[in-house]
């Protein structure tokens, strides 16, 4: 996937896929939400996300699609390096964290 956001080219083919998140939904589910965390070659994360319509969406939306097939939807949200590190704390395991990131002191 390629997507330019603010002025940059951000592509999943060039950049490493970091981690893979997402809800205890299928994708056929109105209320199915994932996430990739991707690093590229210049050290940029972004993420890609996808949902099936809740997420992207307002309550208007939500309200006139009951009843309708959900459809997926995927973007790229750049983040920073922090938010990474954020997303990562709350997504991947202790042993995965430290892979991507190194090693953490101790508390």
């Amino acid at each position: 996937m390629k997507q330019i956001v603010y002025g940059k080219l951000y592509d999943t083919d060039s950049a490493t896929l970091l981690a893979k998140w997402q809800n205890n939904f299928s994708e056929d589910d109105i209320e199915f939400f994932g996430e990739e965390l991707y690093k590229t070659c210049r050290g940029s994360y972004f993420l890609v996300e996808t949902s099936s319509g809740l997420e992207f969406e307002s309550t208007e939306y939500e309200s006139k699609q009951k009843g309708k097939e959900p459809e997926l939807t995927t973007r790229i949200k750049p983040i920073s390096a922090i938010e990474a590190k954020n997303w990562c704390e709350d997504n991947v395991s202790s042993d995965d964290y430290i892979n991507i990131f190194g090693p953490v002191p101790l508390a």
